[in-house]
């Protein structure tokens, strides 16, 4: 019927331009923040749907720490849909619940990648009053299998109880990869960790994502959530505490209105100078020639043994890294004095 190449986004056309509002904001609530990749924006937005009776749809774990899309509807439940997943989230049959209720008049507030926010508007067909959508500045997702493999070699067969893409244990900024087993407790920063490297350094993507059709200043979701790793760029007296800092574009009215009620802190900046300091929000990221070798070998060897010595351990740079961030630490404790 063609309905699936009429409606792929990479036929979509230019997406017009939005109220172009841009902001620091961070939630005052500080378990909400220590919990968040960054400073807890997602929960404070999507608090505001689940008090007036709303769903959240948010990527989360399965009974197996498969990433996964999951509906949520209260509040005491956000904390299973936050923080960052680096990996492809399976959304199942998401797309069909979120129609059944919005055709009901329930609010929804649905938190994804940017063609994740792509597809579900795709597959509805029409603007829902009803529909709040927020995605992210997005590096790539990988592949969900490796992340299987990862975890395999990572639990050796123990019971994995806690997994953290973005361990705050060493501060928002040395963020770390922290998987808990029965018996042990393994954090490690991203130059340290196998699967962050691959993440950072492009290998384990999905093929698309070195060529996104969704980098755009101007997005197709209400509200888009970033890092704010730069507040000296923006000038705003905002005291850094390394426990983590939202950015977060406003894209249409219904999201400005849904950040404006909020009971997060929020600072306005200039969208200009907030989009020029979000690389990723415009360009894809390179091709790695190492991305066909790796999955060459994990499809002649298995994923599992390839992780397995993939990187070397490179202990020039672990340290280099370790007093880098002792430096920032007692820097920071000398300027608190």
């Amino acid at each position: 019927c063609d309905k699936c190449r009429n409606l792929c986004s990479k036929s979509q056309k230019g997406i017009p331009q939005g109220v172009n509002k841009a902001y620091i904001a961070w939630s005052e609530n500080e378990k909400i923040r220590r919990r968040s990749s960054s400073g807890g924006m997602f929960s404070e937005l999507a608090k505001r749907i689940l008090k007036q009776g709303g769903y959240v749809y948010g990527v989360g774990f399965d009974d197996h720490f498969k990433v996964v899309h999951k509906s949520i509807e209260k509040i005491p439940d956000l904390k299973q849909v936050c923080g960052s997943k680096y990996v492809q989230s399976e959304v199942d049959s998401c797309f069909e619940d979120i129609k059944s209720k919005l055709q009901k008049g329930k609010k929804i507030y649905f938190s994804g990648t940017p063609c994740q926010v792509d597809g579900l508007l795709s597959y509805l067909g029409k603007e829902y009053e009803n529909l709040y959508t927020q995605d992210i500045i997005c590096h790539g997702v990988p592949s969900p299998e490796v992340w299987k493999a990862y975890l395999s070699v990572m639990s050796k067969g123990k019971k994995i109880t806690n997994v953290s893409f973005r361990d705050k244990t060493y501060g928002w900024r040395f963020f770390s990869m922290r998987i808990d087993t029965e018996n042990k407790k393994y954090i490690k920063r991203l130059e340290e960790d196998v699967y962050t490297r691959l993440f950072l350094e492009n290998v384990i993507l999905r093929p698309s994502c070195y060529n996104c059709h969704h980098k755009h200043l101007y997005r197709k979701a209400d509200i888009t959530l970033a890092d704010c790793w730069s507040l000296n760029k923006f000038g705003a007296d905002v005291a850094d505490d390394d426990k983590g800092f939202s950015l977060v574009f406003a894209n249409t009215e219904k999201g400005k209105k849904l950040l404006e009620k909020s009971s997060a802190k929020t600072i306005e900046v200039p969208f200009d100078t907030a989009a020029k300091s979000q690389d990723a929000m415009t360009n894809s990221v390179k091709y790695n020639q190492n991305r066909e070798l790796f999955f060459s070998m994990a499809e002649e060897q298995g994923f599992e043994e390839v992780l397995r010595k993939w990187y070397g351990w490179d202990e020039p740079l672990v340290i280099k890294r370790k007093m880098n961030y002792f430096k920032y630490k007692i820097k920071k404790r000398i300027t608190h004095l």
